[in-house]
């Protein structure tokens, strides 16, 4: 899949290095996506009906590595904000070991969050370019 308007290329170095400072280790298929695209519109770019803005780890404007200091204390421990629909609500993946660890969540800007997938490769698959699907 294409990513539009991704940032500057990361490195591994910088991957593990972002994986130490939020001491949360990342899906082994994120990893490979953000490595190729850090960020930015997939070609298909809605999920049930959200268009998905994925985050740049660092880069641009409201990186990852920064927004997780900032989200800290409102996401539940442990979950990690990847992308974001434009009006508030987050799409994020839950990083705490155990039988959740991948699973992504839409948390919303009321405190409420609602599985949506049980994998990276899972959320991925359903994206679609039709805003209606």
């Amino acid at each position: 899949m294409i990513f539009r308007n991704s940032k500057d290329k990361l490195t591994t170095e910088d991957i593990v290095n972002f994986e130490k400072n939020i001491k949360l280790q990342l899906p082994k298929n994120y990893i490979k996506t953000i490595l190729e695209y850090n960020g930015g519109f997939p070609e298909k770019s809605f999920f049930r009906g959200f268009k998905v803005n994925f985050s740049s780890i660092k880069y641009g404007n409201y990186p990852v590595e920064e927004s997780f200091k900032i989200l800290n204390d409102v996401l539940p421990k442990g979950f990690l904000s990847f992308a974001n629909e434009g009006g508030g609500w987050l799409f994020c993946f839950n990083l705490n070991e155990g039988n959740d660890y991948g699973k992504i969540y839409l948390f919303q800007n009321d405190g409420e969050y609602n599985l949506l997938a049980n994998s990276f490769e899972e959320f991925m698959a359903e994206l679609s370019d039709d805003p209606d699907a």
